[in-house]
């Protein structure tokens, strides 16, 4: 029996409290400003909905520790630069420059449903064309759960199949 798959960590709503452990508030507050999200930085880790860490902290005790105490979600920058912050907060928030916000929830919903109807059932699950901005935060959510999913056909009738997980016999 296969798991009921998680749902795609929802895109936060409301102000979104990050603790930076040695990222730069400066940059994460700017573009923070640029993508016009509501987010706050905060100066503890238990008050945080997310943790932001330099990758090369990643066996810092302290950062060890405070991961231990919180329940947030830790995610990785490889550099302190505006771009690596900015990229990362798209990622989380699901925004995909040029597309409309109301575009990418609801292909996030299909491929929610679609995943659902994969692992239930067991059959391959096509899913509507998407512009391939989109297709990749559809593939990154189907490939988290351990999904395998393949793009299919021209532009502009690419879309999406999803893959049902083998079981062993």
């Amino acid at each position: 029996e296969m798991p009921a798959p998680e749902r795609l960590p929802p895109i936060p709503s409301g102000t979104v409290r990050i603790y930076p452990h040695g990222v730069n508030r400066e940059i994460l507050e700017r573009a923070g400003r640029d993508l016009d999200l509501d987010i706050r930085i905060v100066s503890r880790a238990e008050s945080a909905d997310l943790i932001f860490a330099l990758r090369t902290r990643a066996e810092d005790m302290g950062l060890r520790k405070i991961t231990r105490l919180s329940d947030a979600p830790l995610h990785y920058i490889k550099r302190n630069t505006t771009a690596e912050i900015r990229r990362l907060l798209q990622k989380i928030f699901n925004l995909v420059p040029g597309v409309d916000e109301d575009e990418v929830r609801e292909a996030v919903e299909e491929t929610e449903a679609a995943v659902t109807k994969a692992m239930e059932e067991g059959v391959e699950v096509a899913l509507a064309p998407r512009r391939p901005s989109v297709r990749k935060v559809q593939h990154r959510y189907i490939s988290s759960l351990g999904l395998v999913a393949q793009s299919v056909g021209r532009e502009p009738e690419r879309h999406l199949v999803i893959y049902p997980v083998e079981k062993d016999a």
